[in-house]
């Protein structure tokens, strides 16, 4: 006689500023009620200032009409668990590789509804800055046609969703009469859904941003910029933040003013994307999401077919957005929500690998923490950036425009602490002499004539305008070792 022992485990994510933990059945962290880190920020603070509620991997897919979806908080429809086959320093300063799955023995899923899919999880997470703010999340998917007991199931594995579900508690540490008031969003591409977006509204900085328009749509992510940042042909590319996120907007007096989120950084190729061959004969794609999806208690999705309909973007609820804006009709209790990758067809014994990130930043572009005491910090968006950076540092033949997997190039080839590589601060080549920076470490200053005749130098940290009291004109400006040309017209 057999025994099958099924054992629950939790392995805690908290070497870096933002704390979490993962579970061998998909769970992805959160508070519970039970005083757990949830996307935990600052993560050593004894108020546990947590900003997620929970979260699940989630996979829906169709096959003969027959919808499935495996979800951590679906009865019936949940994942079977895996076990925790590493945790230490790897890849990062900790590693954590775990598994979870839906073959045959997954006890928690009825018999002729089983996936056939097994999951491997690698999570990174580093404790110095400027990447400490953030949790990767590699998502290694395998289908095993012989664990899979659908009825009349093919060759593939059809109309395959790939995502994380999320439900957000904006924030641990508010005040206990605070009114909490979560607002879900997105921010990258949307498929020309919502008007007037992107847009350009600011000059986003490594640490800060500017109130000016750079030319640059604010929901982009500039890449090449940084001594990190190679691309192919050594250009600087833009693409899509690809980032699901949360906020309350009165910040709860300084207490919840962290904004959270999910972002898609790798998946395979999907109608979702952008191809082309680019200038060098070389194909080309941008990654995009398939589905940011939103709802409230009485849209709530319930059975697998909701799931499904809202993993693809054709939820009434929604009206059929793909990517569902707030609000959209819902009420205002609003905290849970998805976004997705796909739809794929995966044969059997075949994998499918995904990179998502998890991060907080101070407001959406930073801003100053006034009650942890960490000061200015940078946002959500800079922390989504430098995540962009940490994947592809070090890869040799690939770029976020020639995109790679996990094992298709170097990834993750981060200096070691007191080696950080800075982000050149972008300058737009037209200013006014009202212009101000910020620096957030003490740097030199130069402007110099187009004669070269030099007419500032001093040292300077935190706000300042090099151009105050200098006439309309082209200038050189250098800051540190970076040098820029500017035009002054006013």
């Amino acid at each position: 006689m057999k025994i099958l022992i099924l054992i629950f485990f939790i392995q805690n994510q908290n070497i870096g500023e933002v704390w979490n933990w993962i579970s061998n059945d998909g769970r992805l962290g959160g508070h519970l009620s039970m005083n757990l880190q949830g996307l935990s920020w600052p993560g050593n603070d004894t108020l546990n200032n947590y900003y997620l509620y929970r979260a699940s991997f989630i996979v829906g897919a169709k096959d003969n009409g027959i919808i499935s979806v495996r979800n951590s908080y679906l009865t019936e429809n949940e994942w079977g668990y895996g076990c925790v086959c590493y945790e230490g320093p790897g890849v990062s300063d900790w590693d954590i590789i775990i598994t979870w799955h839906d073959s045959l023995t997954n006890t928690r899923v009825p018999p002729g509804k089983h996936t056939g899919i097994a999951v491997i999880c690698k999570s990174y997470t580093w404790s110095y800055e400027p990447w400490n703010d953030f949790i990767f999340y590699e998502f290694h998917l395998v289908w095993n046609k012989d664990q899979c007991d659908i009825p009349y199931v093919g060759e593939f594995l059809d109309s395959v969703f790939v995502g994380i579900y999320y439900d957000f508690d904006i924030s641990g540490a508010a005040p206990p009469n605070a009114i909490k008031n979560t607002i879900i969003s997105f921010d990258g591409y949307v498929a020309h859904e919502w008007p007037n977006y992107p847009y350009d509204s600011i000059l986003l900085l490594p640490d800060s941003f500017l109130n000016i328009k750079d030319g640059i749509p604010d929901q982009y992510i500039v890449y090449g910029d940084d001594p990190l940042e190679n691309t192919l042909y050594g250009n600087i590319i833009f693409l899509p933040r690809n980032l699901s996120y949360a906020f309350d907007p009165d910040g709860n007096s300084g207490f919840s003013e962290g904004y959270a989120g999910y972002a898609l950084i790798y998946a395979p190729p999907s109608p979702a994307d952008t191809f082309w061959i680019d200038s060098h004969g070389k194909e080309s794609r941008i990654v995009r999401v398939w589905a940011h999806q939103i709802w409230s208690g009485e849209n709530a999705p319930g059975v697998a077919e909701g799931w499904y309909a809202y993993m693809k973007g054709r939820h009434p609820a929604t009206q059929n957005y793909r990517f569902a804006p707030f609000p959209i009709g819902l009420g205002e209790e609003i905290y849970e929500g998805l976004i997705t990758s796909g739809p794929f067809k995966i044969s059997d014994k075949e994998t499918l690998r995904f990179v998502w990130v998890a991060g907080v930043g101070q407001k959406m572009n930073g801003g100053y923490d006034e009650v942890f005491g960490r000061g200015w910090i940078r946002g959500l968006r800079q922390t989504i950036d430098y995540a962009l950076t940490a994947y592809y540092a070090g890869s040799q033949n690939s770029d976020p425009h020639h995109p790679s997997a996990p094992n298709e190039d170097i990834h993750y080839k981060l200096p070691p602490p007191g080696n950080i590589g800075e982000k050149k601060i972008i300058i737009p080549t037209i200013i006014n002499s009202s212009f101000e920076i910020f620096l957030k470490r003490w740097k030199n200053i130069e402007i110099i004539d187009f004669t070269g005749k030099r007419l500032k130098k001093y040292r300077a940290i935190g706000w300042v305008r090099p151009f105050k009291d200098i006439k309309r004109g082209i200038y050189f400006l250098k800051i540190g070792n970076d040098k820029y040309k500017v035009i002054v017209i006013k």
